[in-house]
Parts: C-alpha cells; sequence; structure tokens
C-alpha cells in the first residue's frame, strides 16, 4: 500500500470565517427540506475543507448505532450497508465521547473501522441538538496528517449550527407524515360510512394507502368461517385471482 504524505490540507483565512458562518446561517434558515440541507451542508465542507471522502451519519437512538443517510467517495454498497455501533470506529467514537476526534494516521489506532480502502486521516465531529447526540460529521483522506486543528475547529463551528438544521428537517419530515397519516385516516373514516359495497370500498383504501406507502401489491384476505381458509377477497396489482390459502399456512396464517 502507498502511504501518501503531501501535507495538510488548505484552510480559510480568519478573515473569511465570518462570512462563512453567515452562509452557514442561511442554510438553518432557509430550507425544510432534509436531503438538501445535507447536500449544502456537504457543499459548505467542502469550501473550508478539500475532502475527498465525507459522511454524515444519523443517530438510530433506539438501536445506538450510526448510519449513512449522506455520502461522497463512499463505495455504494458499504455506504448502505455500514452500521457503527456508539464507541466503535472512529465516528462512533466521537458520537460517544460528545467531541470531535480527529487521527492522523489511522493504521497506529485499534479503534479503527477500515470502511474505505487506503485511508489515513479522519476527522469526526458530532452533530449535538440541546445536549443530545444526533449524529457525526465524518471527512476522511488518504494522506497522512491532512487535517489540522484548524479544521477541526471550523468543523465543529459548522456543526453546531448543521445540528439544529438537520433536527428541524427531520422534525419537519416527521411532522409531515404524521399530518399525511391522518388526513388519509379521516378520508378512510369518511369513506367507510359512505361506500356500502365492500368491494369498492376495499379499493379505495388500496387507492389511499398508496398515497403513504408505495407498495407493490395490495390485497386483503377474510377468514371462511366454514372451511377456515384465507379467502383473497380483494387485490390491487396483481393480473390474476388468488388461490385459497389455508389459514394455517404462509404468513398470514396463525403459528
Amino acid at each position: 500500500m502507498k502511504v501518501v504524505s503531501s501535507g495538510p490540507a488548505q484552510t480559510i483565512a480568519p478573515t473569511q470565517v465570518e462570512p462563512f458562518l453567515l452562509e452557514v446561517a442561511d442554510v438553518v434558515n432557509t430550507t425544510l427540506d432534509l436531503e438538501t440541507t445535507l447536500r449544502r451542508v456537504a457543499e459548505l465542507v467542502r469550501k473550508v475543507i478539500d475532502y475527498e471522502i465525507f459522511a454524515i451519519l444519523l443517530l438510530n437512538e433506539q438501536k445506538q448505532e450510526l448510519y449513512v443517510r449522506f455520502q461522497v467517495g463512499y463505495p455504494v454498497e458499504v455506504a448502505d450497508r455500514a452500521r457503527l455501533k456508539v464507541g466503535q470506529g472512529v465516528t462512533g467514537r466521537a458520537a460517544q465521547l460528545r467531541q470531535p476526534v480527529l487521527v492522523n494516521d489511522v493504521s497506529k489506532e485499534d479503534f479503527y473501522v477500515d470502511a474505505v480502502p487506503n485511508v489515513h486521516s479522519e476527522l469526526a465531529i458530532p452533530l449535538i441538538v440541546k445536549n443530545r447526540v444526533i449524529g457525526v460529521i465524518d471527512i476522511e483522506a488518504r494522506e497522512i496528517g491532512y487535517f489540522t486543528e484548524e479544521h477541526k475547529r471550523l468543523l465543529t463551528l459548522i456543526a453546531s449550527r448543521m445540528a439544529v438544521a438537520i433536527e428541524n428537517a427531520r422534525l419537519y419530515t416527521r411532522t409531515t407524515r404524521q399530518a399525511r397519516t391522518l388526513l388519509l385516516l379521516n378520508e378512510i373514516a369518511r369513506e367507510l360510512t359512505s361506500i356500502l359495497n365492500l368491494d369498492e370500498l376495499l379499493k379505495r383504501v388500496g387507492e389511499l394507502l398508496s398515497r403513504i406507502i408505495d407498495y407493490q401489491m395490495f390485497s386483503v384476505l377474510l377468514v371462511d368461517p366454514d372451511s377456515e381458509k384465507l379467502q383473497h377477497r380483494f387485490a390491487l396489482r396483481f393480473q390474476a385471482r388468488h388461490s385459497h390459502r389455508s389459514r394455517a399456512s404462509g404468513i398470514c396464517g396463525p403459528e
């Protein structure tokens, strides 16, 4: 493996820090879309640190593990599958310690998790909102000693503001989804009282459900009291009628 040692990356001049932070504030205040927020965070970080590998990992609080929500430079299969427990690797350690972790040569650290080949430098900054860790910003480089204390300071300033933007975007997404679900339930309740034909009602429920769940198949099975078999009473996007299934078979039947 060839070790590259070209020295630390450049950073912005002290006089440019304040205008840069105003740009960060603009991102915080102008969008509630999570994808847009994450993309703009990546663009802003590149203005002050010429990274090659970048990721924003968000914390699953229930499982206490980090997953990649946005990335640049990761193999797609790695980014999709990557899960890091709090305390695991450089990013997991940043989340656990609730403070930045700067590593000049990851090959000398036992706790490093090798996700991208030939990486030597890594800088991870926790995203903290109201004293709660919600994720980590992580940047990596193939050169030894690529990131500096000044990079750490700048990325910490960015993270403190971006954490608020990311959390607001997540809350907005969650609230919007809940509002759509409540609206759907209200529509279904109205249909229950206005449609008397069962097949028409089930068709309408399937159509409404597709607004919040992008399913490929939707079916309703009812138990025949005489044969104790599940019967397909209604199916949407099925090309043909389905045969009866024993009540004791398949995931729809009892164990």
